[in-house]
């Protein structure tokens, strides 16, 4: 379950507070017309709305990146290239296997194959996992 960050929040409620954005670049708060908008100034109450309605926004796409996880290609394409390398990964969400591929994708460009990927990306994680057992680790499968 993924949850709000409220230190994430308060510091970006800071952040509007103090900086040089004006109530009518606000995109989460609802006003009832355009007098009260024009009229408003700009308070912490209502940076702290602004700051809880972006952070629900993003906690609401990381969830929806969450349910479509495992049915997309990248994860798809994991899960084959650990098969084809012999390894399996235990502790790896399909969150995290969706994002180690993508990351391989944008590092190698876009004309490359998401299934070249995902093998580059296990093997990544292979060597790290050899340096680094206690973040990552994997059993070899016959």
């Amino acid at each position: 379950m993924i949850k709000c960050n409220k230190s994430d929040v308060m510091k970006l409620a800071w952040a509007l507070f103090e900086g040089t954005s004006k109530v009518g670049d606000f995109e989460h708060i609802e006003w009832s017309s355009i007098e009260e908008l024009q009229n408003t100034e700009k308070t912490f109450a209502l940076c702290l709305k602004e700051a809880w309605g972006r952070e629900k926004e993003v906690v609401e796409m990381m969830r929806r990146d969450e349910e479509s996880a495992p049915k997309t290609e990248q994860v798809k394409a994991w899960n084959w290239a650990e098969y084809k390398l012999g390894v399996k990964f235990n502790d790896l969400t399909p969150v995290q296997k969706m994002r180690e591929v993508d990351a391989v994708v944008q590092e190698w460009g876009f004309g490359k194959s998401v299934w070249f990927c995902a093998i580059k990306a296990v093997e990544r994680l292979i060597e790290m996992a050899d340096h680094e057992p206690q973040y990552w680790t994997y059993k070899k499968i016959a």
